[in-house]
């Protein structure tokens, strides 16, 4: 009886020294398990706290990027749109001389034409010089016309070589007669080219306002 009694408390005591040992490396292993997730927590928010400053700097450097090509693309557009103006202002001075220039070489082209033919010549030398002068009119009228072509429509180009032609016409059939065109081939002549010529200033006069219509 005496040892069931010595077998009971020793298997008391056995369990309750079992479950102070447990408690006790329960608390330590606790404690370490802590440590160790505080250690790994504050390893992770590092971590992440490098790898926010990895993405900072990257995305900044991106932005600084793109920035700067958005800087360089507006300067681009404004090199382009200079380049482009600079370009319309030459094109329009060069058709605004060229409009000058022609009107300068035909304003009264049928007039001096006309007179020409109906003059006679005291001599070979008067003949020779107001020839000359005639044809000098005649081939910067022509270069004119040319220069400025390709500022005008097609039609208008024409017109203007109608003009000349009727003219260059009239000069070379008095020059190979030598004589003063006969009245009624004068007034036909002046019939031809006259309307010829009143279309022609009209049109000079449409473009050359054209280029200060600034509506």
């Amino acid at each position: 009886m005496e040892y069931g009694w010595e077998f009971f408390w020793s298997v008391i005591a056995s369990s309750a020294g079992t479950t102070v040992l447990l408690g006790v490396l329960g608390w330590l292993c606790r404690g370490q398990i802590s440590h160790w997730l505080s250690k790994d927590l504050e390893a992770a928010k590092a971590q992440h706290q490098r790898d926010l400053q990895r993405e900072k700097v990257e995305f900044e450097r991106q932005l600084e990027a793109y920035r700067v090509s958005l800087i360089a693309e507006a300067e681009r557009a404004k090199a382009a749109q200079s380049i482009r103006t600079a370009g319309a202002l030459r094109m329009m001075e060069h058709k605004f001389n060229a409009l000058t220039d022609l009107f300068k070489a035909i304003r009264d082209y049928a007039s001096t034409s006309i007179s020409f033919c109906a003059m006679t010549f005291p001599n070979l030398e008067i003949f020779v010089t107001h020839q000359t002068r005639i044809t000098d009119r005649l081939l910067h009228a022509a270069t004119a016309i040319e220069a400025v072509a390709p500022f005008i429509p097609l039609a208008d180009y024409q017109q203007f070589l109608r003009l000349h032609n009727a003219l260059v016409g009239g000069i070379r059939e008095r020059t190979q007669a030598d004589l003063p065109m006969a009245p009624e081939r004068l007034e036909e002549f002046r019939v031809q080219v006259i309307p010829l010529q009143v279309a022609v200033n009209g049109l000079l006069q449409q473009h050359i306002t054209a280029m200060f219509d600034v509506a």
